[in-house]
């Protein structure tokens, strides 16, 4: 499929983005951006209407578009809601999911156990080949819930912290994520989802004290190039 002018900015520029080539705070110029991409300002103005919709931008009156910055709180409203999406489609995965499927998952998690065990552990492990997430987030069927649990994990990766996770917890991770995909498979619904909320509570702990003690509500004013927006 071919994309258009508004289609390639919106993609360029959500990609830099979630790779934090811009960073929360930074403005983002519009005659910059589009020099950047070898593309005019109205497909530039346009994916940033986009990504303000999806919660990756934010506009400031007088001052312009900048690149969310999350406030401690909105950051804990976003994890309370994840957990929530996620624990809907446990349930969901456990009635809908196939062999193949299941199979599939199961081999991912020993792709990843492979690159964690030789200690390649700055690996994206985001990507949805070994994303276990992501991968449970898919088998609920529903594309609502698989749509909006992406918007949010777009929202939480701007969260520029520094994690506390070394390759014991990896590990660990890597057994919860095994023992759940069993428990899915036999059906067992209330061990699953007690095991779910467990990780998951683990998870939200660990990024919530990496967090700076301070997170502005506003961005700070910093510009992507010069010029005029």
């Amino acid at each position: 499929m071919i994309l258009g002018a508004g289609d390639l900015a919106y993609e360029a520029l959500k990609s830099k983005i979630l790779a934090q080539e811009y960073l929360p705070g930074i403005q983002l110029k519009e005659m910059q951006i589009s020099k950047e991409l070898g593309l005019t300002r109205t497909p530039v103005r346009e994916a940033i209407i986009r990504l303000e919709r999806e919660g990756l931008v934010k506009t400031v009156y007088n001052r312009g578009a900048f690149v969310t910055v999350f406030s401690r709180r909105e950051i804990e409203d976003l994890l309370d809601v994840r957990e929530a999406l996620e624990i809907k489609a446990l349930n969901l995965a456990i009635r809908r999911a196939n062999r193949d499927e299941l199979d599939s998952i199961e081999k991912a998690l020993r792709q990843r156990e492979l690159l964690i065990k030789n200690h390649i552990i700055k690996v994206d492990f985001r990507d949805p080949e070994l994303d276990f997430h992501l991968a449970i987030i898919k088998l609920s069927k529903n594309q609502r819930l698989i749509s909006t649990w992406q918007t949010m994990q777009s929202q939480l990766s701007l969260v520029r912290v520094t994690s506390t996770m070394r390759n014991r917890r990896y590990l660990k991770a890597l057994e919860e994520h095994k023992q759940i995909l069993a428990l899915v498979r036999n059906g067992d619904v209330r061990r699953a989802e007690k095991l779910l909320i467990k990780h998951i509570a683990y998870a939200k702990s660990n990024m919530l004290s990496s967090l700076s003690d301070v997170i502005e509500d506003q961005p700070e004013v910093k510009s992507h190039g010069g010029g005029k927006t």
